[in-house]
């Protein structure tokens, strides 16, 4: 449950970088703030980093894992699960 709440965190920072950030978040700090050209994109340069981290998170995290069974079926015998 951890690794799919995960993956819909990550998915929605990556959805943000793209489609908030570059329509609605810079022209907003620029008129709203006052914020110069160049600091208003270098805030879209940091959205971009993060989305780029977060992509690579959700390619990691989605990934197909091979298990060791035996250490799966030792664990499911220890904690009572059948």
């Amino acid at each position: 449950v951890l690794g799919i709440w995960s993956c819909i965190v990550f998915f929605f920072v990556h959805f943000n970088g793209f489609a908030v950030q570059e329509t609605i978040t810079t022209p907003l700090v620029q008129d709203w703030f006052e914020w110069g050209e160049v600091s208003a994109n270098l805030l879209f340069v940091f959205a971009g980093v993060t989305n780029l981290v977060c992509a690579m998170l959700l390619s990691y995290l989605s990934a197909p894992r091979d298990y060791n069974a035996r250490a799966s079926e030792a664990a499911s015998r220890f904690s009572g699960d059948s």
